[in-house]
């Protein structure tokens, strides 16, 4: 998964778009993942 820095004024479309890429990451290894994983993935990584 990728570890890049988030803009330091993110907009809400990019940070739904950024976190519907990280579920597609997610749904990889866990079928059952949720759009809410895909945030929390976001907010914790970057």
């Amino acid at each position: 998964m990728s570890n890049s820095k988030l803009p330091e004024r993110a907009s809400l479309e990019y940070l739904q778009k950024l976190a519907k890429d990280r579920l597609q990451e997610l749904r990889r290894a866990d079928p059952q993942a949720k759009l809410a994983d895909g945030y929390t993935l976001i907010f914790y990584t970057g």
